[in-house]
């Protein structure tokens, strides 16, 4: 793979994330709206509840259409969650595809949806078992002050 198929996959990737981040955002910003007109349908009727609540054989005639816009905001609000969890499946399928792997028997590249490596046919859980442990991230770069000189390298502030 080139360098410019690997800036072409970072991009589409960033890309990707940020279109799924701005769906999940907007679909929750639509659930939020729902919850607030469902809190003033529900105010509505706990208040005509509460006035009319001696006359139990008309309360249902009373609130017939409370209750069915109560219903059916609940059902918008499930409708987007139900989005919500399938962009985030998307997410989590994409994550899979963009990890790589390095096969330890022939040393080519791996996805993590591969059942198999191409190059030798060794199976992808004996490929994810064998790869490397991560190092421990990094120490916190050090604090220096504006005008210090810094280690290009590395950011370490030099000495005299």
């Amino acid at each position: 793979m080139g360098f410019l198929d690997s800036v072409s996959n970072t991009f589409n990737k960033t890309v990707s994330a940020a279109d799924r981040g701005t769906k999940t955002m907007k679909l929750k910003g639509q659930i939020n709206d729902i919850n607030k007109q469902r809190e003033k349908l529900a105010a509505q009727l706990g208040a005509l509840l509460f006035e009319k609540a001696k006359d139990l054989p008309e309360l249902r005639e009373l609130c017939g259409t409370l209750f069915d816009d109560i219903s059916g905001l609940d059902a918008q609000r499930t409708a987007l969650q139900e989005k919500i969890a399938a962009i985030e499946a998307e997410a989590a399928v994409a994550a899979a595809t963009y990890t790589t792997y390095v096969c330890p028997t022939c040393g080519r590249k791996v996805t993590g949806t591969d059942k198999f490596c191409a190059g030798c046919g060794t199976p992808i859980d004996v490929i994810k078992a064998n790869q490397p442990q991560k190092p421990a991230p990094a120490a916190a770069a050090p604090v220096v002050a504006p005008g210090t000189p810094v280690c290009a390298v590395c950011g370490a502030p030099l000495g005299p």
